[in-house]
């Protein structure tokens, strides 16, 4: 029986959080035995376990944590060196100390004498040397108060956290019914929709519900958001293990580790990466020698960089070895029997890089510690996809191989887009969500025509490939069959991403756009790979929620990749420098602005009367809710007017926060124009560059900075350097 039962999880909960610093802070002074800052840390930490494990009984951990504190206090005070064997020795302790503290119940059932006697063996050895090699200087520890004594005897300062320990399973009940509240949210504004106007009051009140639903909704989710860091920070240790392990020399370096995505990722994402981490130390760094023997440095390199775009977060885990020999993976592909040599030839490089994913595949020559225990990457890739994200395979022979993971920021609520095809409503990620089309008769530059059996646009010089949710879900077709020709109907299509590939998704109707709460699919469900969830619109009915690689996969698309086909090349360079299509407009000056369109969700046209002014702010009626209006003039260095037209715009870009208008007064058109801005003449926050069309400057807007500039309470600064087709609170696009 434990002694102070009720305080023992924040125990464990403290203690825990000390381990990982003491793991972290040991690979640090690998690389620097004399910092003597991080000695003092560990001192502390090591020390502050002991102590609240001697207050609830526990003398296992007390005495572990006494051999590692006498130690610390022996080096701190200059009698033990610390070498790679004794930091060896403190980690495996440190180790022990963890499964101890996870289960301190059972920690009298642990034997620690060989880590007592490893860390007494270090102590007693080191300071025989050092007391042979000086003055007679005493190496006993030092006082546990000596730490916090400062210079010049002032009263240290205490700092007291601003936080307190909530459990997970209240932040998941927080989380649940905040998802059941949006839901009410949608539903009450769309039943009172047309009420609006007839009751006095109602208005604002709806607003403020709307709002007031938003921002907490936001500050829920924040609640279970965590660094990637707290994954990350156990790779240091893997690889110094592995590099032993296997005799190779490897560096890792990690980016982003402050990049956050909700806890429930976090905890999923450690086997993955961890699978990944190993593979490359494992196939794909080389030897030292045979790194020299092709004129590499010794030393290989392994990278870990994460970045958010647009409501997703990018992994990026990239190593500069051996790389994957393609022909060899065809043979092992046919020997295995996953595929035929026909289907093989019809496959482009990036494809058959991804058979590696498929079930029981491996390259592996035998069974070892690190790799080839008949796992393959499979595992890694289905728990990937059951995190509703997707994994990218790119490499090249003797230059190294990179995988990356794209993961949504959160599974419970999100932004979405609601389409109707074949007289049934579903949900649409906007994060997936580039851009929309319409292809109409007569238009030459969009046309859709049918090559070897499939549809696909002809779209920016290039072929966007073309599924028809209708087809795929077995509904009333909705695309021109073979054979056939219609030039009497416009045709909706959503321009979807998954990573570097781009599809189109022909639908009957787009009809809103809405937050949804995301519920797991049904038992009987779970393998159509159409759908990743279930979710209730705001009028009640049901709808799926579609799963772009899942509708890519049961369509069979054919992405077109760069091969040897100079065409292809021409197009790839042209996308990389060049060309994109933008919304030229201006607001209440003469200037010329111009947005990405990909940036833009739609344009609407108003009156001017019907602004309304709240307090210092502007809104408008939007789809039953109420819009905040942007002046871009208010915060770019350009002409400030009064707007004497009646008739007025309003471009709604894609952001997955709070939404927001930009008000303008004229569109100009939408045309491809160069990206190579010119980035001199005009230099401004908001504004990205310039460049020209029909003889006049074209000011291309940053729209992240403007943003940041009109609403930095909800698009605030730091968050700026990831760009994409929607934007995620605090600016993130």
């Amino acid at each position: 029986m434990l002694k102070n039962e009720e305080f023992i999880q924040e125990f464990i909960e403290e203690a825990g959080s000390h381990i990982e610093q003491i793991e972290s802070h040991l690979l640090e002074l690998a690389g620097d035995v004399t910092d003597q800052e991080l000695i003092n840390q560990l001192f502390r930490s090591v020390h502050s376990i002991k102590g609240t494990a001697g207050f609830f009984g526990l003398d296992n951990i007390v005495n572990l944590s006494h051999s590692m504190e006498s130690l610390f206090g022996a080096v701190r005070s200059g009698g033990v060196y610390l070498d790679d064997l004794s930091i060896d020795a403190l980690l495996e302790a440190n180790d022990c100390l963890g499964i101890m503290v996870k289960d301190p119940a059972k920690s009298h059932e642990i034997d620690i004498s060989h880590y007592t006697h490893n860390l007494d063996t270090i102590l007693s050895e080191d300071t025989k040397k050092v007391e042979g090699d000086s003055v007679g200087t005493s190496h006993e520890p030092p006082s546990p108060q000596d730490h916090i004594q400062p210079a010049g005897g002032n009263i240290p300062t205490v700092l007291v956290e601003d936080s307190i320990r909530v459990s997970i399973g209240l932040l998941n009940d927080l989380l649940n019914l905040t998802g059941e509240l949006v839901l009410g949210r949608n539903q009450l504004l769309r039943g009172l929709e047309g009420h609006r106007k007839h009751v006095e009051g109602l208005d604002p009140v709806l607003q403020n519900i709307d709002s007031i639903t938003t921002q907490l909704q936001e500050r829920v989710m924040q609640t279970r958001m965590q660094p990637l860091g707290n994954v990350f920070n156990k790779f240091p240790r893997i690889i110094r293990e592995l590099s032993r392990q296997l005799k190779k020399e490897i560096r890792l370096e990690m980016e982003g580790t402050q990049v956050e995505l909700d806890k429930s990722i976090i905890e999923s994402l450690a086997d993955p990466l961890t699978h990944l981490i190993r593979n490359a130390a494992d196939h794909g760094i080389e030897k030292p020698g045979q790194r020299e023997d092709t004129g590499k440095s010794r030393e290989g390199l392994i990278t870990i960089k994460a970045s958010q775009e647009g409501g997703y977060v990018s992994i990026l885990v990239a190593d500069d070895g051996a790389g994957i020999d393609v022909n060899f993976l065809k043979n092992e592909i046919l020997k295995k029997g996953l595929r035929t040599q026909e289907e093989l030839s019809l496959m482009e490089e990036k494809e058959i890089l991804g058979q590696i994913l498929l079930p029981g595949f491996s390259t592996a020559g035998s069974v070892t510690d690190v790799s080839g225990r008949g796992v393959g990457m499979d595992v890694v890739r289905t728990n990937i996809e059951r995190m509703g994200g997707t994994i990218e395979i790119d490499s090249q022979a003797g230059r190294g191989t990179t995988f990356k993971l794209n993961l949504p920021m959160t599974l419970a609520i999100i932004s979405s887009l609601i389409v109707e095809s074949g007289g049934q409503n579903f949900a649409l990620p906007q994060v997936n969500l580039q851009e929309m089309i319409r292809v109409k008769e007569g238009d030459k530059d969009r046309s859709i025509e049918i090559i070897n059996g499939f549809p696909v646009l002809h779209f920016r010089h290039k072929l966007l490939p073309i599924l028809s949710l209708s087809q795929v879900l077995d509904l009333p077709e909705d695309l021109p069959q073979p054979g056939k020709e219609d030039n009497h109907r416009t045709i909706r299509i959503l321009v979807l991403k998954m990573g570097e590939r781009r599809f189109g998704l022909a639908v009957d109707a787009i009809r809103d756009d809405e937050e949804i709460l995301v519920k797991p699919l049904p038992r009987h469900l779970k393998d159509l790979k159409c759908y990743s969830g279930v979710t209730i619109l705001g009028d009640g009915k049901i709808a799926m929620i579609l799963d772009a690689e899942g509708l890519a996969s049961q369509g069979e698309l054919k992405f077109p990749e760069a091969g040897s086909d100079p065409k292809k090349k021409q197009d790839i360079k042209q996308a990389a420098t060049g060309d994109r299509t933008m919304l030229l407009f201006s607001c209440s000056g003469a200037e010329t602005l111009g947005l990405e369109l990909s940036l833009v969700s739609r344009v609407e046209e108003i009156k001017h009367d019907d602004i309304e002014l709240i307090g210092e702010r502007e809104y408008i009626e939007f789809r039953g809710r109420s819009l905040e209006l942007i002046r871009p003039e208010e915060h770019l260095p350009i002409s400030r007017n009064e707007y004497k037209d009646q008739r007025l715009y309003v471009i709604i870009p894609k952001v997955t926060g709070p939404p927001v208008g930009l008000l303008i007064g004229k569109i100009h058109d939408s045309v491809s124009l160069s990206w190579d801005f010119n980035r001199q003449d005009i230099k401004a926050h908001g504004i990205m560059g310039t460049t020209f069309w029909n003889s006049r400057t074209v000011l291309a807007l940053d729209l992240p900075e403007l943003l940041q500039k009109a609403a930095p309470e909800d698009y605030g600064a730091g968050d700026s350097d990831t760009m994409g087709s929607g934007a995620g609170r605090g600016g993130r696009y």
